[in-house]
Parts: C-alpha cells; structure tokens; sequence
C-alpha cells in the first residue's frame, strides 16, 4: 500500500501541472501557520479559492469534499463511469467519483442506515479516519492504545487508534487539545494532507518543517519557500500561543446573549448554550459554519485571521429578521 501512495504522488505531477507562481489569498497570509500546505495542494489544483478571491481557511468541510481532497491530492481523477451509485445517496453528483473511489479502496464508509451524507460537516475524527485509511496505515493500528493522546480525548473510543497514528507520525499540529467533534478546516485539512504526502514521498517517519522544505525544494517550489520566509537568515518568530476564549451564551426566542463576542484573530472558541428556548440554529456564514443549538450543547471553532465584523445568526424562519442575530467581532 505505501509503495502504491508514492506513486500516486509521481503521478500528481503528471495529472496537475503547475506554473511557478504561488496563489496569494487575502485571507492567507505568508505567515499564516498552513500557507505552504494550502499553496502546494492550490499549485497543483487539488484545492482552489472562492469566487470572491478568498479561501476562507478557517470554513469547514463535508464528507463530499474531503473525498475530492483526499483523492484528488494523491494525483488521481477516478473514472466517473466506473465510480457512482455506491451509497443511496450518491449517484452521479460531482463528487460521486470521489466518494465511490474512497469507498472501493477502504478509505471510508457510511452510516448505520446505509447513506453516506455527502454535505455532513466532517468532524476532526472522521477526518483523522479517513486520512489515516488514505496513508495505508489501517492494518498497522494499535489495538489497545495506553498513551495519554489528549487532554479531551478517549483512548476507549473508536478514534484512538487513528489519533495515535497521526500523533506519532506528527501529520497532526494539535498537541495538548484536540476538539474531537469540531469540524475539521480547510487549512488544517489541506495541512494534514500536505505533511501526508511529504512523509510518503520522503520515506520518513515523522513530519518536520525542514522535511517540508527538503520537499519543495524537489518539487520545483521554491517560490512558495521564499514567500513563507524559509530562505531568510533572521528565523522567523514563533507565533504566541492564543487563550481559547469559552463563552456562554443564552438562547431564547428572537435573541442570543450576548449580542457580541470578541476574539482575536485565529483563537479558538468553546460557546457553550445555556437556557436554550425554542428550536434553532447557530450560522456563521464566513466559516461554512451551521450548527442546531440544544441546551447545554456547544459548539468549537477558529476565529477568522483576517479582523473584522463577522455576522452570527438563527436561519429558522424569520428569526434572524426578527433580531436573532449578533456579531463576532475580530480585533
């Protein structure tokens, strides 16, 4: 299986040929913790930006897409004829290749109802699942898992084995907290699979920056390098650790408390709902992010990097027109 992957990235160069100009996002600066993940994988046209020139690196993603990513970022376009019709609700869409393709090679599954639920929002352990299956690491899992991983998650549940794999092989950046039900990011998925291919492609153990650079200095990119700073003499400063801000917030009919909630750029939030009334939801449209609220329910994400005035909402009926609604703002 793993001399199978390297060819699948000999292949990549072969099925996305790419000209040496790095892709620049407003929202993704040359600082920005993924740029060289999220800049190779959009060099050779796995990934792309929004319409509106933006990435929107902290937006979550559904099974469907994490499929192309997976799929795609290997070097391989699946023959849509041969790969369709694999779950009720998977025919022809234009994923189905994807999903079927994964399917066929054990990557993942479905549900206990038989549906595959192609626009779930797929959390950090789903996608830890599906990037391990993709490495070829599935039949080399530990059984029983005794290390201490992370301070939230559970060596008894069926993830651990996969949080071991990619803890040890350090495709993962997460280190003291993990937030197994959050959605998993466009960043933080394009940066998985970038650590991915540079480990197959290099034959190592563990993921390094200086592997990073060893790898797209082979690939022809040393354009995204320079742009990330990794050429200049003076080493770059390490970014300081953020706070995770916990807010909880009331939910009643027509209203959220507070109305306001501000966070800096890139920290980590744990809204907790207390004293929830009615059904609703909770909308942030900047992140892809849209959750049901229920008492004593939460909710983690990442605040945008870029600062400003992002709006937050219930999309039930005419809630929102009814002042529903509030504002995270990034300062």
């Amino acid at each position: 299986m793993k001399k199978y992957l390297i060819s699948l990235v000999l292949i990549s160069t072969l099925l996305f040929p790419w000209q040496v100009l790095a892709a620049t996002f407003p929202d993704v600066s040359s600082s920005h913790n993924n740029f060289m993940g999220i800049e190779y994988l959009v060099e050779i046209g796995t990934l792309k930006g929004y319409d509106d020139g933006t990435f929107r690196p902290e937006g979550t993603v559904n099974r469907a897409e994490l499929m192309k990513i997976m799929v795609a970022g290997q070097g391989l376009d699946p023959d849509a004829g041969l790969y369709n019709n694999c779950f009720p609700d998977i025919k022809d869409d234009w994923y189905a290749k994807y999903v079927c393709f994964g399917k066929t090679m054990g990557w993942v599954g479905g549900y206990p109802d038989g549906s595959f639920k192609p626009e779930n929002t797929v959390s950090k352990v789903e996608a830890a699942k599906i990037l391990i299956n993709s490495l070829g690491l599935s039949s080399n899992l530990s059984t029983t898992v005794t290390e201490k991983l992370y301070e939230d998650t559970d060596n008894s549940q069926w993830y651990a084995p996969y949080l071991e794999a990619g803890k040890n092989w350090k495709i993962f950046e997460e280190e003291t907290y993990f937030y197994p039900d959050a959605g998993r990011t466009r960043a933080a998925t394009a940066e998985n699979l970038f650590r991915m291919l540079v480990l197959i492609d290099l034959a190592e153990g563990h993921y390094s920056q200086d592997l990073a650079i060893e790898f797209l200095e082979k690939e022809g990119m040393e354009d995204i390098l320079e742009e990330a700073g990794m050429y200049s003499e003076i080493p770059a400063e390490e970014p300081t650790a953020l706070e995770e801000k916990v807010v909880s917030m009331e939910v009643g009919n027509y209203f959220f408390a507070p109305e306001t909630i501000a966070v800096a750029p890139g920290q980590m939030v744990n809204l907790n709902f207390v004293d929830v009334e009615g059904g609703h939801t909770f909308v942030i449209d900047e992140l892809g992010l849209e959750v049901s609220v229920t008492d004593r329910g939460s909710v983690t994400f990442i605040a945008p990097e870029t600062p400003g005035e992002y709006a937050y909402y219930c999309n039930v009926g005419s809630h929102r027109s009814m002042g529903m609604e509030g504002v995270l703002k990034v300062e």
